[in-house]
């Protein structure tokens, strides 16, 4: 929606849009939504051309980025195996298939590791100000790129300023700041460019930023583990195995970590300070979902991707690498496409007490089903029909010519199937409608002129159902003050079930 939005602030071209434009978006920044928007320019403004091209520019940088980086560190075969072992992760080809923040954060956080390190700790005046141009774009992709990418940065910043106390501590300090003079330059010139860059959105949008930052968390509070409990220290690790690499090539990484753990190689505990720091940063968050934590994925396959190719012995390392490249093929297609003669969906279970402690009741050992919440992890793909174009003309055809300007359609469930495609098409068709979601409003303090909620099957993430609850409890309440206009079969076998309020006057 903001992409499209955008673009239409481009097309008219002017300060007053531009202004406008700064201020376009909900939660996040808005790199992502404009680079899609430019590429309208050329294709058509669909929701497929928005995440080909979308997701084509970010896996691009990530696939660039990871080989850089493991080419730096070690060598190019292995960055290769990295780049290819990061793009078989299911959740990462899943979300190279939908509209989201997560994929190209991602990749930002590859490509700043990748420009720092040819800054060779800042001196390099070149890369430095690139650097300071991707850290700011990065933060104006999503704010938790800070996390990630300063997790693995820390390293080699550490090390820098280990150098400099150590002077300090031998009394020469004037010899240690003239010999990193060049080096703070750069490093304040980087900084610079990258408030300046990240100032364009902040600035005016930081009560945005508070409020996704420190409220928006709270709400998921109370369906969130606690902080230091178990299920919250392992949560991200069981997801790891489940949802985000697979419980296959999550073995792949327990024997490539056995090797690197034993490889000399300098600068390789950078790797280790990207996964371990952003893992207890996204672990003392309330707000947890797979999701969020993809950017240190491309560590994991780093890591397994340096340890399988410094296994000395060569056959071990050629069929272990051959086992993982067949793994890797075999769960993309089957992920992707399905396979009959594979089994849909295998796992072993967890014992009942260590289930509780955990908060994880299994262990998945393949899924050819995919995810139920295609925020969370997407990999079949679907062409089903959901009715956006009916569910819209049946809006507009039963209304007639209502006397305010603006329709006010409340979607009880926050179903990204149903509302998200409706509030796009709507958008370009020019109908003058506005939509509210349950996750937001509550149905009674919302305008209302009509109202769409289903039957059944409701994709709705858990940290949002007590608002929603509360909206359906009151509808079903005030159900008389509602007419049924049209009951719609929708693919996942519910209803969706459209009312206008009762007490609308249209004009025939």
């Amino acid at each position: 929606m903001d992409s499209l939005v955008l673009f239409d602030y481009i097309k008219h071209l002017s300060i007053p849009s531009l202004l406008n434009a700064i201020k376009v978006g909900g939660q996040y920044p808005p790199l992502v939504p404009f680079l899609v928007s430019l590429s309208y320019i050329i294709f058509n403004r669909t929701e497929d051309a928005a995440v080909f091209i979308g997701n084509g520019i970010f896996l691009g940088i990530l696939i660039f980025s990871i080989y850089g980086i493991v080419k730096n560190i070690y060598n190019k075969k292995s960055g290769v195996l990295a780049a290819f072992l990061v793009t078989m992760y299911p959740i990462i080809f899943g979300h190279s298939r939908v509209f989201m923040y997560d994929l190209p954060v991602t990749a930002v956080v590859c490509l700043s590791i990748y420009i720092f390190q040819k800054t060779d700790n800042f001196k390099k005046t070149g890369y430095s100000l690139l650097f300071g141009i991707t850290f700011g774009l990065g933060l104006l992709t999503k704010f938790s790129f800070l996390l990630f990418s300063t997790s693995a940065i820390f390293y080699y910043g550490y090390r820098n300023c280990s150098k400099v106390a150590g002077y300090i501590l031998k009394g020469r300090f004037f010899l240690s700041i003239s010999s990193y003079l060049k080096q703070i330059k750069n490093l304040f010139i980087a900084a610079l460019i990258t408030a300046i860059l990240a100032s364009i959105w902040y600035i005016p949008n930081f009560a945005r930023f508070l409020q996704a930052i420190f409220i928006y968390p709270e709400t998921c509070r109370e369906v969130s583990p606690l902080t230091f409990s178990f299920a919250s220290i392992s949560y991200y690790f069981f997801r790891s195995i489940n949802y985000q690499i697979s419980f296959f090539l999550f073995l792949i990484f327990v024997i490539g970590l056995f090797y690197f753990i034993r490889l000399r190689l300098k600068n390789k505990l950078f790797l280790i300070f990207w996964v371990l720091f952003s893992y207890i940063g996204c672990t003392l968050e309330n707000y947890k979902s797979p999701r969020y934590t993809m950017p240190y994925l491309p560590a994991i396959a780093i890591i397994s991707s340096i340890g399988l190719m410094s296994i000395q012995h060569k056959k071990s390392r050629v069929i272990i690498t051959t086992i993982a490249v067949i793994i890797s093929v075999v769960q993309f297609f089957t992920y992707s496409y399905g396979a009959k003669f594979f089994p849909s969906f295998l796992k072993v279970d967890f014992p009942t007490k260590f289930a509780v402690l955990s908060n994880v009741n299994s262990i998945i050992l393949f899924n050819q089903k995919g995810g139920d919440n295609p925020l969370e992890q997407n990999t079949i793909f679907k062409k089903e029909d959901w009715k956006t174009e009916e569910i819209l003309d049946v809006i507009v055809n039963s209304s007639g010519n209502i006397k305010n300007k603006s329709m006010n359609v409340f979607i009880i469930p926050d179903d990204p199937r149903i509302h998200s495609p409706l509030t796009s098409l709507a958008y370009l068709k020019r109908l003058p409608f506005t939509f509210h979601v349950g996750s937001c409003e509550h149905i009674s303090t919302s305008r209302r002129d009509v109202v769409i909620t289903k039957d059944g099957n409701w994709m709705v993430p858990p940290y949002f159902m007590e608002k929603i609850n509360q909206s359906v409890n009151w509808f079903e309440e005030n159900i008389g003050e509602f007419t049924l206009i049209k009951r719609i079969n929708l693919p996942d076998n519910s209803n969706l079930l459209i009312y206008k309020q009762n007490n609308i006057e249209f004009l025939k």
